[in-house]
C-alpha cells in the first residue's frame, strides 16, 4: 500500500491488526538518523462492493443510496473532529492527521487516519498475562482523566471497553475509539441505545434516558473485571470454566439490579470504589469523572504509604491491622481499640486502688493513746463526711432512678418509625466524656414490647474471626454480641428488660444457601428478609456510623456497610448492606474487619 501521494514522508511497514470496520497499520518516517513510528488506520464506506448492491435490492434508488452512505462519511467526519478536539487532553488518543479519498467510478470513500502508535488493552494483557494492581489503579486514573476531560465539553463516549482503551510504552492509558460518541445538549439527556452490550448500564439496556454516567458505569465494570480474574460479575468465579451464554446470564442479573459481588483480587475499600463506579442505579454512582479518579488516586497513595509502614515499621503495620473483635477475656495491649476493654480496665484499676488506699489506710492507723480531748471532735467530723457521702449516694440513685423511669415511660409511648434512647456505648470516640447514650429505631411494637435496632453503625467488627465457613449459630460476632456488647453497653436494670429472641434463620433467597440452626439470641443482626421487610427502601437501609466505627467502610453523602446475619452466597460469604441500602444477597468475605454492626433486639416494656 503505497501512502506516498498524500503523506510523501510516510511508509507502510506492517499489518497490526484487522476488524469489521477499518484495518490497522503500522508506518515509518525517517528523517536523518531517526525513525518516528506511527499507527495508520484505514476505513472504507462501504465496506465492500456488495453493500450498495444489497441496498438496491431492498429497493433504494441511486440517490438514496448515495445520501445513505453520504451520512456514514458525516458520522466518520464527526468522530474526527471529536478525537482532534480532546487531543491535546491528558489520555486521549491523539490524531495527528488525515486524509479523505473519493473513489472516482463508483460510490466509495477511503479515509486515512494517522494517529500515535499504542498498544490495544487487549493486546498488553494477553502478552504480560493480566494487569498488576498498580496498573489497574493507573488505568482507571487514566482513563477517568480522559472521561473528565470529555464531561468539560460535553462529550459522552458510549462505548468504553477494553478492546477501546490503549496503553503506550511509557504505561500510560489512553481512550480513544469516538466513533459512537455524541455531545450532550445542555440537560437533555441522551436516548439512543449504541454502545457494547457487556459494559452497558441498566438504563441503556432498558432503553431509557441516561447521561455521562454510564461512562463511568462501563469503566467501573472494566476495573472490576480487571480485578477479577478478567471475568465481569455474576460470571462464574475463577477458576470455574466458562459456558456457553454465561455472559449473557450474567448481564441480565446486571441488569435486574442484583448488586456485585467483590472483585476477588480488591480488598474491602478498592472494591468499595469499583462498585461505587458501577452502582445499578446512576443517583448511587460517582456524578462525575474527576470524583473517581480523585478517590483512586487516594486509595494509590495511601496504599503506597502502606508498603513504606510495612518497610520502615514493621509493629505499626501490626497494630493498625490486628482485628478488633476479640472476644473472652482481653489483654492489656487490647485496651486501645476495644471500648469494653478500657471499661474493665477502669474498673480494675479502680477496684486496685482501693485496695491500696484500704491497706495504706491500715498501716497509717495510730495506735492506741491518750486522744487529749482530740478524739470527739475527729469522731464528729467524720460522721458528718459520712453523712454527706449517704446523702449523695442518696440523692445520684434517686436522680438515675428518675432519669430511668423517664426513659421507660418514652418507651411504651414509642411507636414504629420512633427514636428511642437505650443503653449506652463507646460513640464519640473520646472516652474521657464517658459513653454515650445509644440511640434505636423502632421497628415493630407488639403490645408491651419494641423490636430495636441502632440507629447508626456503632461499632466495626468481622463476621467471624477467620475465613472458614460458619453460620450465624456458630460466628464469633453472635457471641461479641451477647456478651462483649450485651455486658458494655447495658446496665443490669436494662439487661433485664432484654428479652431472648428465637432468632431464624432462611435460606439465601438468590444463592439457596443454607444459614444454618434457629438461635436464641438477646441481641442479633436483621436477616435479609428482615432487613426488606422493616427498611423497604435503599434510604431507609443507609446508615451513617459514629466516630467510633470510623474504620467501616463508607462514602460521604452515602452510609457505610453493615453485617446481615444471612449467609451470603458462599460459605465464606455474610450478606450485608452497601453504602448506597442495598442489599447484597453474595455479601462479604466473613473475616473483613471493614463491615460494620447495627445490633437489633427485643425489649420488654413491662416493669
Amino acid at each position: 500500500m503505497d501512502i506516498r501521494h498524500f503523506w510523501p514522508e510516510w511508509s507502510v511497514i506492517e499489518l497490526l491488526g484487522k476488524g469489521s470496520f477499518g484495518d490497522v497499520y503500522k508506518i515509518e518516517r525517517k528523517k536523518g538518523a531517526h525513525t518516528f513510528y506511527s499507527a495508520l488506520k484505514i476505513i472504507r464506506i462501504p465496506v465492500s462492493e456488495d453493500e450498495p448492491r444489497s441496498l438496491s435490492a431492498q429497493g433504494m434508488d441511486d440517490r438514496s443510496i448515495l445520501g445513505y452512505y453520504q451520512e456514514q462519511v458525516q458520522l466518520l467526519e464527526n468522530e474526527i473532529v471529536l478525537m482532534e478536539t480532546v487531543k491535546s487532553a491528558a489520555n486521549v488518543v491523539s490524531i495527528e492527521d488525515h486524509y479523505i479519498e473519493k473513489d472516482r467510478d463508483k460510490i466509495g470513500w477511503t479515509f486515512y487516519i494517522r494517529m500515535e502508535l499504542l498498544e490495544s488493552l487487549n493486546h498488553y494483557i494477553n502478552r504480560a498475562g493480566k494487569l498488576s494492581r498498580d496498573e489497574v489503579l493507573k488505568l482507571g486514573i487514566d482513563i477517568s482523566n480522559a472521561l473528565a476531560s470529555c464531561e468539560k465539553i460535553g462529550i459522552i463516549h458510549r462505548d468504553i471497553k477494553a478492546a477501546n482503551i490503549f496503553r503506550n510504552e511509557y504505561g500510560d492509558f489512553k481512550l480513544g475509539d469516538f466513533g459512537i460518541a455524541r455531545r450532550m445538549e445542555g440537560t437533555e439527556q441522551a436516548s439512543t441505545r449504541i454502545g457494547t452490550p457487556l459494559y452497558e448500564a441498566p438504563e441503556i439496556v432498558k432503553g431509557e434516558s441516561y447521561d455521562h454516567t454510564v461512562d463511568i458505569y462501563a469503566l467501573g465494570i472494566v476495573l472490576y473485571a480487571n480485578l477479577n480474574h478478567g471475568r465481569k460479575p455474576f460470571v462464574p468465579s475463577y477458576p470455574q470454566a466458562l459456558y456457553r451464554g454465561c455472559e449473557q446470564e450474567a448481564m441480565s442479573r446486571r441488569i435486574a439490579g442484583e448488586p456485585f459481588p467483590f472483585p476477588d483480587e480488591a480488598d474491602d475499600k478498592l472494591a468499595a470504589i469499583v462498585l461505587k463506579a458501577c452502582a445499578y442505579k446512576r443517583e448511587n454512582r460517582y456524578q462525575s469523572a474527576a470524583e473517581l479518579r480523585d478517590d483512586l488516586t487516594k486509595y494509590k497513595v495511601k496504599a503506597e504509604e502502606s508498603v513504606e509502614d510495612s518497610e520502615g515499621d514493621e509493629r505499626t503495620v501490626l497494630l493498625r491491622d490486628m482485628p478488633r473483635n476479640q472476644t473472652g477475656p482481653y489483654s492489656q495491649n487490647q485496651q486501645a481499640i476495644q471500648p469494653v476493654q478500657r471499661g474493665q480496665s477502669s474498673q480494675n484499676s479502680q477496684r486496685s486502688r482501693n485496695s491500696e488506699r484500704s491497706q495504706n489506710s491500715e498501716r497509717s492507723q495510730p495506735s492506741p493513746q491518750k486522744s487529749h480531748g482530740k478524739t470527739p471532735i475527729i469522731a464528729l467530723v467524720a460522721t458528718a463526711i459520712i453523712a454527706v457521702v449517704i446523702g449523695i449516694v442518696f440523692w445520684n440513685t434517686r436522680t438515675r432512678h428518675a432519669e430511668e423511669e423517664e426513659k421507660n415511660e418514652l418507651l411504651k409511648a414509642a411507636d414504629e418509625g420512633d427514636v428511642v434512647s437505650f443503653g449506652a456505648y463507646e460513640q464519640d470516640n473520646v472516652t474521657s466524656d464517658g459513653r454515650e447514650d445509644i440511640e434505636w429505631i423502632v421497628l415493630e411494637k407488639e403490645e408491651s414490647k419494641l423490636l430495636l435496632i441502632s440507629k447508626y453503625i456503632l461499632d466495626c467488627q468481622q463476621y467471624n474471626t477467620d475465613s472458614t465457613g460458619v453460620t450465624w449459630e456458630t460466628c464469633s460476632l453472635r457471641k461479641w454480641l451477647n456478651e462483649t456488647f450485651m455486658d458494655t453497653a447495658f446496665s443490669e436494670r436494662e439487661r433485664a428488660k432484654i428479652l431472648t429472641t428465637k432468632v431464624q434463620t432462611e435460606k439465601n433467597p438468590v444463592y439457596n444457601t443454607d444459614s444454618g440452626n434457629d438461635t436464641e439470641d438477646s441481641v442479633f443482626l436483621l436477616s435479609i428478609a428482615e432487613a426488606e421487610k422493616y427498611l423497604s427502601t435503599d434510604e431507609e437501609r443507609q446508615c451513617q456510623s459514629t466516630e467510633y466505627a470510623h474504620e467501616v467502610i463508607a462514602y460521604d453523602g452515602y452510609g457505610g456497610y453493615w453485617w446481615l446475619r444471612s449467609r451470603g452466597y458462599s460459605r465464606n460469604f455474610a450478606a450485608t448492606v452497601d453504602y448506597s441500602g442495598r442489599i447484597d444477597c453474595g455479601g462479604e468475605i466473613i473475616d473483613s474487619s471493614r463491615q460494620g454492626v447495627r445490633p437489633a433486639l427485643w425489649i420488654n416494656l413491662g416493669s
